[in-house]
């Protein structure tokens, strides 16, 4: 009897770890984080919130336009934190709005205009193939909502820049071999040149 019920308890217990949910990740819309009481902001804000809604190039610019704008207000006050975090919202959703119009500016400069104020967005070309871009599907992380039984509490860090993950486009097929992932998963941080 009593070898009947421990079988039953290993039973029990290794199915209730079998269907726990290690891990859930969904993607969500971000929210314009609130400026509160500071009215200089209002103008990219408002940049943001009308072209929230276009074509990936559109709302480019308006996600341009914002961080250059807050980056200047940062500028004069490093120490306000709704510019920011506005700051930050705009290089995630410029970002974005990259993989969403596949313009890759890691292959070739691309030009943007918004306004009759023209933004060069490029990079240095990759080290090396790991190193490429656009081998990387790029998520900022406020557009994911991550759930699961070890992600109870979500860290950050503040500071100035985008908090991004890089998934890799094509899965390793001999990941299994090398006990890797079958695609490589990266954290990466989008800083303005300066800092």
């Amino acid at each position: 009897m009593k070898s009947v019920r421990v079988a039953f308890c290993c039973v029990a217990l290794f199915a209730s770890c079998g269907c726990a949910h290690l891990a859930t990740v969904k993607q969500t819309r971000p929210v314009v984080p609130a400026s509160g009481s500071d009215k200089q902001l209002q103008p990219a804000i408002q940049r943001l919130a009308a072209r929230e809604r276009e074509q990936p190039l559109v709302s480019l610019g308006g996600d341009l336009f914002a961080a250059r704008f807050s980056l200047s207000v940062l500028e004069q006050q490093p120490d306000n934190l709704s510019a920011r975090n506005l700051y930050n919202f705009s290089v995630a959703r410029a970002v974005a709005n990259v993989e969403r119009a596949n313009i890759q500016p890691w292959r070739r400069e691309v030009s943007v205009t918004v306004d009759q104020t023209n933004y060069l967005l490029t990079t240095p070309k990759p080290v090396d193939q790991e190193h490429d871009p656009s081998r990387y599907d790029l998520f900022p992380t406020d557009s994911l909502k991550i759930s699961g039984q070890f992600f109870k509490t979500r860290p950050s860090i503040s500071g100035i820049g985008a908090p991004l993950v890089a998934v890799g486009r094509v899965e390793n097929p001999r990941s299994r071999e090398q006990f890797k992932l079958r695609r490589v998963y990266a954290p990466v941080l989008m800083r303005p040149p300066r800092c």
